[in-house]
């Protein structure tokens, strides 16, 4: 995503990064790079996040399309993607999906290729869209890992067209004296990514750090937001993602979408017009409640307005209700802001105070985690 405007980018030179025991203690050595101005970039910065303002980022579920109904055809569902593209790209916005892996196809690719392309996030939302309530952790991990290699294989094809050999996920940064500098990320298992790094020019540094496309796939989404039924489940799942880069991406405001969206396109299918407008105002209405119920428990909760992040699908419902959703949180004093801006808010570095099967937003889980030795999943407000 879009990131700060650095004075000088370079790479260690003859720096030895010692790889974790997993990569069997793997040495390798960083070349001497380039050393870039930054003065010739253009301005990236994103607007960082402020306490009492209304601020707020949209995220979508279930990509590359949900639905319900097996009559909506394959040319509906992606004029309806393309719409809901346009209407992101009219309004100078970017969101972040997640990508069930199993519902990929290489027909997709086009399209995702245009959603990372716009500069919105492409995350991980599992390979089969697992209840983890209801799997071991075992086979959620590896669920997980099945839907990571898809979604490299998307992006890989993106930084192929643009002639992009890396990513900033790839890359970790430091400071050295007033400087900040980049060696590649010790996770990095292939010694091929490894050198296209140490041998990338000038373009390469100033495509990837200009902040149109979002290269980084390392968010994650749990899919019914389910963390496990059990302390040692949900702990498992975080150690894994942490381990392997990941961002979660909580929610606090559910649209509730799926409620409505099987009878749109019902609407949709019968020509109706006038039912399909009378369903998506009812949804936003619902959007508006929702939104209300999540601000109103923050301030008592937490006594500030927060960074709320806003949960639907792609379906034809939201494709054609964006416009109308945007314009109403616009239309009340929200700024709608990218997922990694609003994650700036402290709410979001508090730990997950709950233990429970039920799949409830973060605004409900964020508490202070009181562990001890004898009981590390003890909790407390």
């Amino acid at each position: 995503m879009k990131e700060k405007c650095w004075h000088d980018l370079c790479l260690f030179n003859a720096l030895e990064v010692k790889v974790r025991k997993i990569f069997k203690i793997l040495t390798f050595v960083i070349l001497s790079a380039f050393l870039f101005s930054c003065s010739s970039l253009k301005e990236t910065a994103r607007r960082s996040f402020k306490r009492g303002y209304k601020i707020l980022a949209i995220t979508v579920d279930d990509l590359p399309f949900a639905v319900k109904n097996k009559y909506v055809s394959i040319k509906a569902r992606r004029e309806a993607f393309n719409k809901f593209l346009e209407v992101l790209e009219q309004n100078n916005i970017s969101v972040a999906g997640f990508l069930i892996g199993s519902h990929y196809s290489k027909d997709w690719l086009p399209y995702l290729k245009r959603w990372v392309e716009q500069n919105n996030i492409l995350g991980n939302h599992t390979y089969s869209h697992l209840d983890y309530n209801k799997v071991s952790s075992k086979e959620y991990l590896n669920d997980i890992s099945e839907c990571d290699k898809v979604l490299e294989k998307i992006i890989d094809s993106v930084k192929s067209d643009l002639n992009i050999p890396f990513t900033q996920n790839e890359l970790t940064p430091a400071e050295l004296g007033d400087k900040r500098v980049y060696y590649p990320n010790f996770l990095l298992r292939d010694s091929s990514r490894v050198r296209n790094i140490l041998t990338a020019s000038k373009q390469s540094f100033e495509k990837v750090f200009s902040g149109k496309y979002a290269l980084n796939y390392k968010y994650f989404r749990f899919p019914y937001l389910d963390r496990g039924d059990t302390p040692e489940k949900k702990y498992a799942v975080l150690d894994f993602l942490d381990k392997n880069g990941y961002t979660v991406a909580p929610v606090t405001i559910t649209s509730n979408d799926w409620k409505f969206n099987p009878r749109f396109e019902v609407a949709y299918l019968n020509h109706d017009d006038a039912e399909m407008e009378r369903i998506s105002n009812e949804y936003i209405k619902r959007i508006e409640l929702e939104t209300f119920n999540s601000e109103n428990y923050a301030l008592q909760t937490f006594h500030r307005e927060v960074a709320q992040i806003l949960l639907f699908h792609l379906n034809l419902l939201n494709a054609y209700s964006l416009q109308k959703i945007i314009d109403w949180y616009r239309e009340n004093g929200w700024t709608i802001v990218d997922l990694p801006t609003a994650l700036k808010d402290d709410l979001y570095e508090m730990e997950d105070g709950y233990n429970g099967s039920y799949g409830v937003p973060w605004l409900f889980r964020a508490k202070r985690l009181r562990r001890t030795s004898s009981n590390p999943f003890a909790f407390g407000n």
